[in-house]
């Protein structure tokens, strides 16, 4: 302001001799009545004050202006009634905080905007207002203004989210968030659409295989009193979706066989076209034993390890259309059907059991029965009371070369009794 008020000072002296030729040169004009000195000098005071006043205004705003370029400013995109903690409200994504400037102008919306204050915040200061926004204050709420900076540290700020995507491979996305604030809890969506993330703690594989680029995430963070925060990542493009075979997760957290087709979800082991995902948390040692051929492999964070036999061997055909070999043949899960032959008695029928594998059936709380190498059907006794009945139908090839299928049976026995033939002789 000062140095505005010099540049005044120093421009209406320097024009006070142009006012004085001025003045000398046209005798006959307002100028020069009733005194061209007199008159001229009167002037230079109106052109001091004129000059002196649009100096202060420039200054004060360029000093706004310079203040706002140096600290973060959020402006107000809420409507209506809104939380002033909610970040969706804010274009940051997050509300304001510490020594932020704050922009209170709401869009036009032909109406009143009542803005609910319903914890404490800091920031630096508020600006441009209009006649119709409101701050309303609840009994817990309140603003304080740090002038000058001195951020109180027990008014917290919730910020955004700090989260990371990760391209897998063949359009699988891992989504991890780091260090979520305490008594926080997390919403992800993923191109409007809703993303179940639990408590964020653990990551999040997600199939963008189907997925419109661009991807465009937000993470929603929610804490006491209606604080919200949000912030956006975009995806632009995603690795190349596989054509063929499927994804297939181990779904154990325990050391296990890479062939049990019960530590995979699909009950299968992975193989030909497949594509084989370890989870990011440890899971101990899977055991290889054998000769095993699939597309490609996710491993996981550490604490998973691998470990092979002498002689075992996994083979990466990495996309190139190789299926199985004669040497890493795959091994199907059980296809069963289950029929009533008698009293109390089923009859399971695996119809794609290998020659030279048998399978093993577990039903009702501890039911066990095992059949013969090449056999397709197996007999088993069972109580009706426990229907409906799960029966699982683990076929072995090899020791640790195993699938599994599980389906539940519950149909009502047509056999109520058994059948005894008497003979009577006479």
């Amino acid at each position: 302001l000062a140095l505005a008020l010099a540049h005044a000072h120093a421009l209406a002296r320097a024009c006070h001799p142009i006012l004085l030729i001025l003045s000398k040169s046209f005798p006959f004009s307002f100028i020069a009545y009733p005194s061209n000195s007199s008159f001229s000098s009167l002037l230079v005071l109106v052109l001091m004050f004129l000059v002196t006043v649009v100096a202060v205004v420039l200054g004060v705003c360029g000093s706004i202006a310079s203040t706002v370029n140096g600290q973060a400013t959020l402006k107000w995109i809420g409507s209506e009634t809104q939380f002033f903690g909610n970040g969706s409200n804010w274009d940051h994504g997050q509300h304001p905080c510490d020594d932020d400037i704050v922009l209170m102008q709401t869009p036009s919306n032909n109406g009143k905007t009542v803005i609910q204050v319903n914890d404490a915040f800091q920031v630096g200061k508020l600006a441009g207002w209009d006649g119709s926004t409101y701050l309303y204050f609840a009994p817990t709420g309140s603003l304080y203004f740090n002038r000058p900076k001195t951020i109180n540290e027990n008014i917290p700020c919730l910020g955004a989210a700090n989260y990371s995507v990760v391209d897998m491979g063949s359009a699988q996305l891992s989504v991890t968030f780091i260090n979520l604030p305490a008594n926080t809890t997390v919403k992800l969506t993923m191109n409007g659409k809703d993303v179940d993330v639990g408590d964020g703690s653990s990551p999040t594989k997600i199939d963008a295989s189907n997925a419109e680029l661009p991807i465009v995430f937000i993470a929603f963070l929610n804490g006491d009193h209606h604080l919200v925060s949000e912030s956006k990542l975009v995806i632009n493009e995603v690795s190349t979706p596989m054509q063929s075979g499927s994804r297939v997760y181990w779904n154990t957290t325990s050391d296990g066989y890479y062939g049990d087709g019960k530590n995979w979800n699909n009950g299968e082991f992975p193989c030909g076209k497949d594509f084989a995902i370890l989870p990011d948390e440890p899971v101990g040692t899977i055991e290889v034993q054998g000769n095993f051929a699939l597309n490609k492999m996710y491993i996981g964070g550490p604490g998973t390890f691998l470990h092979f036999d002498a002689e075992a061997t996994i083979l990466f055909t990495l996309g190139d259309g190789t299926a199985e070999t004669v040497e890493t043949p795959c091994l199907d899960a059980a296809n069963i059907t289950i029929e009533e032959v008698g009293f109390e008695t089923l009859r399971v029928t695996v119809l794609n059991n290998p020659p030279d594998a048998y399978f093993a059936v577990e039903f009702g709380e501890n039911g066990v029965a095992n059949g013969t190498v090449g056999s397709a059907t197996l007999d088993l006794k069972y109580n009706p009371e426990d229907l409906p009945l799960s029966v699982t139908v683990t076929i072995h090839e090899e020791l640790h070369r195993t699938s599994q299928a599980t389906i539940v049976y519950n149909e009502q026995p047509t056999f109520t009794t058994t059948t005894t033939t008497t003979t009577t002789t006479t």
